[in-house]
């Protein structure tokens, strides 16, 4: 298979694309992250999302 045909995914975390590794070839369904960094801060960016939809939802009400 050639680099440019390869199946690609977006990061969950930091939105980035990633693309297929034969590391993942078994797991390739499963993977979210395209780092380690980006897995160990999946929690941070969780986080920071409710914030921000809280935000927004409140900016919606009028608040």
């Amino acid at each position: 298979m050639k680099k440019q045909h390869l199946p690609e995914k977006q990061c969950i975390v930091c939105g980035r694309p990633f693309t297929w590794r034969k590391k993942w070839e078994k797991v390739w369904e499963e993977v979210k992250y395209c780092s380690d960094q980006c897995r160990m801060n999946k929690t941070k960016r969780a986080a920071h999302l409710r914030v921000a939809e809280a935000y927004l939802a409140g900016l919606a009400k009028g608040v």
